[in-house]
């Protein structure tokens, strides 16, 4: 089966769909799509639950990547 973070997440902190929906800027039907695999979000919405879901889950994600390889030793 495949794996649902948003689910995961949400169950973890014993949110019902409408308070995660609230909890993220999403509509409930939205919410209810998302779980089901029913909905492609855009990159934006995306980008905006994710960062949400962090903060729920306790996380820190970066929002600029941190460049690489530019210094030189």
């Amino acid at each position: 089966m495949k794996r649902n973070i948003m689910r995961e997440i949400r169950e973890a902190h014993s949110y019902t769909q409408k308070e995660m929906a609230e909890k993220i800027g999403l509509s409930l039907p939205s919410v209810k799509r998302l779980e089901r695999d029913a909905a492609l979000p855009t990159a934006a919405a995306v980008t905006r639950n994710l960062k949400a879901l962090a903060t729920l889950a306790g996380m820190d994600i970066e929002t600029e990547p941190a460049a690489s390889g530019s210094a030189k030793e």
